[in-house]
Formats: structure tokens, C-alpha cells, sequence
């Protein structure tokens, strides 16, 4: 019985370095394949479905999967749930549900398991971020992954530092990507507006703007997204808003923004003129006859 699981477990560790294999050479869809065969084999040892580190990696991969075929939403749902299945032990839902009569060094062996199921859910989260052009996110992720595995490193496990460096590479390419995306953000691309909208009259210029932005809200609504998406939706809402109102001001279809202090100027000096409008038909009246001011 015992060697029967232990080499469904082998089988298990073999397909998901193969659905990692596959994902490095972009083959998504093969390696969602080998992830299913995984997946399948667990719960045929009679392992609590979508609790354990064990599924926390193939969830993992699952995630980085969708997110190469461009499912986000499908990706975010495999990562939330790769999240919820780190548990400590058998199939415990925390570290902190161990047992208290367990050794220190079990516990300790049990939190870094933890920590390294939780990081590899943040790089594949990470992935998901990249790839969905939100270097934020990815960076977030990326330095999350970080703190969970240098105290394994720190110990002297060569897997906790080759998983380390593997992050820091991706922290590098991270960063790099921010600074591109917030150089040559295009407002006019991410509202998917024609590329002569210049030449249109003013008129049908603002009202593609608004047509555009509708279509945009729409799709994006956070109402109308999964509950794995929302936090998504909610963000791809904003930057739609954040594109409207930087093209609306470059095309001119609002009226820009006035500073407060020039407003609060603007309006003593209507107020001011309006007071010599008063007094000067106040002088007319008395004097009774017509006199033309200057204003």
C-alpha cells in the first residue's frame, strides 16, 4: 500500500517537472495536460481535494498555464486557489495548525515547506501580472516570494537559493518592465481608438472617446467580472478612466481644469466688476440723464 502511493507520488513530481518543462518551451495547453494527470493521480490516493502543498503546486503551475494562454481570469483562480491549499503537514490548513506536541524541528521543517509552496504561488502570480501588463502587481508578488524563501536559503538549502535567485532575476526583469510601461503607456491604443482620430472633426473625436470608454466600461465593470477577477476588473477599470480623461484632455473635449486660486481670483474680479456696474447705474439714475461708461 505504502509503496503504491509512494510511487503515485514519484509519478506525480514526474509529470509536474514536465508540465514545468512544458511551460518553459511555451507549451501551455500540454502542460495543462500533464498538470490534469497530476491532479488526477492525487486524488486518487485518497488526498483531501485542494489542501496541501502537493496541490498548491499544481495549482501553481495551472495558474502560470491559463496565464500563458492569456485566461487571466482562469489563471488568478488557479493561483487563489494554490493559496488556499498551502497547509502544513497532512493537509492541515496553516503552520499554525500543527500540533503542539510536535518537535521543534518538525515545525520548523513544516513552516519553510509552507513558505516555499507560498513562493512558488507568488512567482506564478507574478507571472500572471507580467503578462497582464501590471508591473505593480508582479513586483509585489515577486518581493513577497522573496521574503519567504531567504530565511530557507539563509539556512543553507541550495533549492531555497537557487529559487531565490531565480526570483531576483525576475525581480530584475520586473522592474525593468514598470519603467517601460510607465514610458510608453499609449491611452489611444488601450481604448482601442483609430489611429486617424486626429483628423476628425472635434465633435466626432470626443464622441468616439465616449463610445469607446462605454464599450471599455462594459467590459471591464467589476460587477460583470468573476470573483477572482474583480480585483482585476476593478483595476483595468481605472486605467480605462485614466485613459479617457488623458485623451479627452489632449483632444480637448473637456474643458481643462482650472487652478482653485485662479478661480477664487477670477471670481473677486467678476464681483468687483459687477459692484462698478451697480454704483455707475446708481450715479446714471441720479444725475437723470445718459452717460455711456467705459467697463
Amino acid at each position: 500500500m505504502f509503496k503504491g502511493a509512494y510511487e503515485a507520488l514519484r509519478g506525480v513530481q514526474k509529470e509536474l517537472r514536465d508540465a514545468d518543462a512544458k511551460l518553459d518551451r511555451g507549451e501551455s495547453r500540454l502542460a495543462l495536460d500533464a498538470v490534469e494527470r497530476a491532479s488526477a493521480t492525487i486524488r486518487g490516493l485518497g488526498v483531501r481535494d485542494g489542501v496541501g502543498n502537493v496541490f498548491a503546486d499544481v495549482e501553481s503551475r495551472r495558474c502560470v498555464a491559463h496565464a500563458q494562454m492569456r485566461a487571466f481570469d482562469l489563471a488568478l483562480a488557479a493561483c487563489e486557489k494554490a493559496f488556499a491549499a498551502v497547509g502544513c503537514g497532512a493537509g492541515a490548513a496553516s503552520p499554525e495548525a500543527a500540533k503542539p506536541e510536535d518537535s521543534r524541528e518538525t515545525r520548523r521543517s513544516c513552516d519553510d515547506a509552507d513558505a516555499r509552496a507560498r513562493a512558488r504561488a507568488h512567482v506564478a502570480r507574478a507571472e500572471v501580472h507580467s503578462r497582464d501588463k501590471y508591473p505593480e502587481g508582479a513586483l509585489a508578488d515577486l518581493h513577497a516570494a522573496e521574503e519567504l524563501l531567504a530565511p530557507d536559503a539563509r539556512r543553507g538549502s541550495t533549492d531555497a537559493a537557487k529559487a531565490l535567485r531565480d526570483v531576483g532575476e525576475k525581480l530584475a526583469a520586473a522592474n525593468r518592465a514598470k519603467h517601460e510601461h510607465d514610458n510608453s503607456r499609449d491611452h489611444s491604443k488601450m481604448l482601442d481608438l483609430p489611429e486617424n482620430l486626429h483628423e476628425l472633426e472635434k465633435e466626432r473625436r470626443c464622441e468616439f472617446v465616449k463610445k469607446a470608454y462605454k464599450r471599455a466600461a462594459l467590459k471591464w465593470h467589476p460587477d460583470k467580472a468573476t470573483e477572482a477577477g474583480k480585483s482585476r476588473a476593478a483595476r483595468k477599470m481605472n486605467e480605462m478612466t485614466e485613459a479617457r480623461d488623458h485623451v479627452n484632455k489632449r483632444l480637448g473635449c473637456v474643458a481643462p481644469k482650472r487652478d482653485p486660486a485662479e478661480e477664487a481670483h477670477r471670481a473677486a474680479q467678476q464681483q468687483w466688476q459687477q459692484q462698478q456696474r451697480a454704483r455707475h447705474f446708481q450715479q446714471f439714475q441720479q444725475r437723470g440723464r445718459r452717460t455711456h461708461f467705459e467697463f
